[in-house]
């Protein structure tokens, strides 16, 4: 079992990597940039979406870590899943419109295109999605994420 998710957390890293670079000076700047803007009230959507219309991975990954309180690990995997339903349940979750997270989705889609045929299918699955349900859903995989991180505190004292 161990090895089974070794070899997964070896994929997605090695995924990242190969797109973006590892852990880039470019990386820690958008995470900078970003995190002020949260501290000063200025992450909005309407500020995710600048990010991602513009292309900024490490920007928009960031923002919508910070926005929804998933890991950035989590977030990244997410936007570079070929099955966008947990990038959409992300954007639901944060009462993004349809239009911010069409772009997070062509930002996370390789070479950054969608077929109109699949681009549709995805906007009726986030018309469908019911907000309060994705809220839950975020909360779920938090308490799940904490109490991981909490039990492996646990075992290594």
């Amino acid at each position: 079992m161990g090895y089974r998710i070794h070899n997964v957390v070896t994929d997605v890293t090695g995924s990242i990597h190969a797109k973006f670079g590892p852990a880039s000076r470019d990386y820690f700047t958008a995470k900078r940039t970003v995190a002020k803007l949260h501290e000063w009230g200025q992450l909005t959507e309407e500020k995710t979406f600048e990010f991602a219309h513009s292309l900024k991975f490490n920007e928009t990954a960031c923002a919508l870590s910070l926005l929804s309180g998933l890991p950035i690990d989590v977030v990244e995997r997410a936007l570079l899943d070929k099955n966008r339903e947990s990038t959409l349940i992300i954007a639901k979750g944060l009462g993004f419109s349809w239009t911010t997270t069409m772009s997070i989705l062509f930002l996370g889609a390789p070479n950054n295109r969608i077929s109109a045929g699949n681009l549709e299918r995805m906007k009726v699955d986030f018309l469908k999605l019911n907000f309060n349900t994705c809220l839950r859903v975020l909360r779920v995989y938090r308490s799940r994420r904490e109490a991981a991180v909490h039990d492996s505190d646990l075992r290594s004292r």
